[in-house]
């Protein structure tokens, strides 16, 4: 879906929006961890954002990546865009990542799992209740946003505050 004309570069405001629609869609995205060995480990995990903009996940540690989020905070997440359309030309943002565990009993934990409950429903009630899942803040340390062929943004941070162009110089 990109708007930009041949040879003409869209404003950053445009790419920040476009970047926060595809946020606010995406209910999941793909998670790299690192396991004990150091190897490569993808996962999928259901996502939201908290009023600032941070992405927030909530996994167990019986599966894969929740294991490895436990023991290796540094992470890369992807965010697909829902659409039919080329698949070598599909939206998509990715970010690399630190992620922090957010304890249970605070105030950001409570506003970040009702907005779990709000997208997930009832499912969230009972996983709060099992001890083997956390709750990750994922701190962004950088990130790509690609438009489609030939246009793609380096971003600052979560919100794409900070936009350039990703192209040779």
């Amino acid at each position: 879906m990109s708007t930009q004309t041949r040879g003409k570069m869209p404003e950053p405001e445009v790419v920040r929006e476009e970047v926060r629609a595809l946020l606010a869609e995406a209910d999941s995205l793909m998670l790299a961890t690192l396991s004990a060995d150091g190897l490569p480990d993808a996962g999928h995990a259901p996502c939201v954002q908290d009023p600032d903009g941070h992405l927030h996940v909530f996994v167990s540690r019986l599966a894969e990546h929740g294991r490895n989020l436990a023991e290796r905070a540094d992470c890369s997440v992807l965010v697909v865009a829902r659409e039919d359309g080329n698949p070598f030309a599909r939206r998509r943002l990715s970010y690399r990542c630190v992620a922090e565990a957010v304890p249970r009993q605070t105030a950001e934990a409570d506003v970040v799992l009702a907005r779990f409950r709000e997208r997930f429903g009832k499912l969230v009630d009972v996983l709060v209740e099992l001890e083997d899942f956390t709750l990750y803040r994922l701190r962004v340390r950088s990130g790509r946003y690609v438009r489609g062929f030939g246009d793609a943004w380096l971003l600052d941070d979560v919100l794409a505050h900070g936009l350039r162009p990703n192209r040779p110089a």
